[in-house]
């Protein structure tokens, strides 16, 4: 650490590159940002809809945005006016702390997130920070006494710079070259802000819109800013988006190549989406190839191995049969089962499992998972007994006392649908989901059908190396994961059940089985996916993945809302958080 003096002015500064890899993204992106200048005035490109609708409001008010801050999790904020604000996903804490400062009508000063997710506000005289760390945490606890507190921002490497008085600053963990360029400026040029771009880049916004910044800062902006000089408008701040926002409903090239980037960068060649909004299905599209290297594309019609959504479904068609009479959600399995028995053992005498257990993965079944191969040549029956690559199918916790995912548990549940409707599973499926629900390019068949092969994702490990017999067989483990679907089929699957959330005329399921469904039964657990809010907010998801497939479904079945995300690659998570936290953001999904 070196501290540093001039006049009255102390800087106390840590020289770190930031790092070329990790936080830094590729510069061939184009970044997220707002710029505001004049009083009220801004410039953005590529935000959100609301925090841009705010920002056209205030202006149109003609009250001054003082700041905008955008999170690492999507949430943003923006102040205007003396003490106004409007957000979205704002910290609890911080929220209350907005609201308390509200009401003693304190002016509104700054507020910015930091990588990791804390914050730090200036309201009034005082400033409110959380999960910062402690050095910049008690800085600005120091600037606050003397009432020198100006701002403070955040580097995507977890670094920070503090400005204080007219031209003071604080900084850790930035760019040599950044503090090299303070130090040009000399003690004259009043500061008005020091940004971080995603990409490592940074700027310097010094007296009225003079700007300094780095050779990796976006070229676009600068542009920007450029044109703002020439208009001779005072510049006060920058923002970056945080949440590697996508905006997605409108399907034009600029939109295409940042999804293709974002695959790009995650391993994965082929993504198929579904888009549901007000009880419809909005839009599906297809991106990348159905395998890597060669130009099939990926399209609207291109199916993908769902993996553990296979569930989803499968639970639909025993609550069809519950609904029927011809399954008890709460009668014990073997008062049901035929061709085989669940085994007795001292967890069985305390609580005989039930369908209802089966349904929340709480059935205490072991086999967590059931490893597929390019075609598999064993029976259900014999994958139960433990005559496969897994032990015999068993309790091993006393049923409804926890949560625990089991493939064993619908490998029971596919043998009971079997023995109580006295026909094979595909057929079963097929004549209580897939027809009603409108999936007409689903089959949970294994083989899959020759004339859907080349038409469909071919499945690839982490490195985009294709599976080497394209997908596995998932024979036979049919209910917990071989379900070949296209998203806009389980987008239909998500209206099929709002519809019935919502008890409307010849819904897939009857009022009694659908409340059971969207019922908290065990921690999260519904039967069939997880929940998640109440009321208008209720949701429910699920993640699927085979070798060489990650999806992700999830529905708000009291608006109509939801999506449906599939790759055929092995890396597809973080592009589907993205792309899904993307969704949340622009089509306004409950909280």
């Amino acid at each position: 650490m070196s501290v540093r003096r001039r006049g009255s002015v102390f800087r106390i500064v840590i020289f770190a590159v930031a790092s070329s890899t990790g936080f830094v993204l590729s510069q061939t992106v184009d970044a997220q940002w707002v710029v505001l200048h004049g009083k009220n005035a801004s410039a953005a490109r590529n935000i959100p809809a609301e925090p841009l609708k705010t920002l056209i409001e205030a202006t149109r008010k003609g009250a001054e945005v003082k700041c905008v801050a955008f999170a690492p999790d999507g949430g943003w904020v923006v102040l205007y006016g003396k003490n106004s604000f409007a957000g979205h996903k704002i910290p609890p804490e911080a929220l209350r702390i907005l609201n308390e400062q509200q009401k003693k009508g304190s002016e509104f000063k700054w507020m910015s997130f930091s990588p990791g997710g804390g914050w730090a506000l200036f309201a009034g005289k005082n400033s409110f920070a959380l999960n910062i760390g402690e050095e910049p945490f008690q800085k600005l606890g120091e600037l606050v006494k003397k009432q020198q507190l100006r701002s403070i921002n955040f580097a995507p490497n977890g670094g920070w710079v503090i400005l204080s008085d007219k031209n003071s600053y604080f900084a850790r963990d930035v760019p040599e070259e950044l503090m090299t360029k303070l130090e040009d400026l000399g003690p004259k040029p009043e500061i008005k802000a020091v940004v971080f771009a995603p990409n490592g880049g940074w700027v310097v916004l010094y007296n009225k819109n003079s700007v300094a910044t780095s050779e990796s800062f976006p070229e676009e902006l600068l542009t920007a800013l450029k044109d703002l000089q020439k208009k001779g408008v005072a510049l006060k701040s920058i923002s970056f988006l945080a949440s590697s926002f996508v905006p997605l409903s409108k399907d034009d090239q600029e939109s295409r190549d940042e999804v293709s980037w974002r695959m790009n960068r995650a391993d994965v060649p082929g993504l198929g989406i579904a888009l549901v909004n007000n009880g419809k299905l909005e839009w599906t599209r297809g991106y990348g190839v159905l395998r890597a290297t060669e130009e099939q594309p990926v399209n609207e019609h291109t199916r993908f191995q769902a993996g553990s959504i296979s569930q989803l479904v499968t639970s639909l068609a025993a609550l069809r049969l519950v609904q029927q009479g011809q399954l008890d959600l709460d009668q014990p399995l073997n008062d049901q089962l035929t061709s085989w028995k669940v085994p007795e053992n001292d967890l069985t005498q305390k609580k005989k499992p039930t369908l209802r257990h089966l349904l929340c993965h709480s059935a205490g079944f072991n086999v967590p998972a059931v490893a597929l191969t390019a075609k598999s040549s064993f029976t259900l029956l014999e994958v139960l007994e433990g005559k496969a690559d897994t032990p015999a199918v068993q309790v091993e916790f006393v049923p409804g006392t926890k949560v625990e995912s089991s493939a064993g548990g619908y490998l029971v549940l596919q043998q009971l649908l079997g023995d109580v409707a006295g026909k094979p599973f595909l057929d079963l499926v097929q004549e209580q989901v897939l027809a009603p629900a409108g999936m007409q390019e689903s089959t949970f068949g294994h083989p899959l059908p020759k004339e859907w092969e080349t038409a469909a994702a071919v499945g690839h490990l982490a490195d985009q190396q294709p599976l080497a017999d394209r997908w596995h067989d998932c024979n036979p483990v049919l209910a917990a994961a071989g379900l070949w679907t296209t998203p806009a089929d389980l987008a239909q699957y998500i209206i099929a059940l709002s519809l019935a959330h919502q008890a409307k005329p010849n819904a897939i399921l009857a009022p009694a089985q659908t409340n059971e469904m969207f019922t908290r039964q065990s921690a999260d657990m519904g039967l069939g996916a997880t929940l998640a809010g109440t009321g208008k907010s209720l949701s429910f998801s699920i993640r699927g993945a085979n070798a060489g497939y990650t999806c992700y479904l999830i529905g708000f079945p009291a608006t109509g809302q939801g999506a449906v995300l599939m790759t055929n690659s092995d890396t597809g998570d973080r592009l589907i958080k993205e792309l899904i936290e993307s969704l949340r953001m622009e089509y306004g999904w409950p909280e």
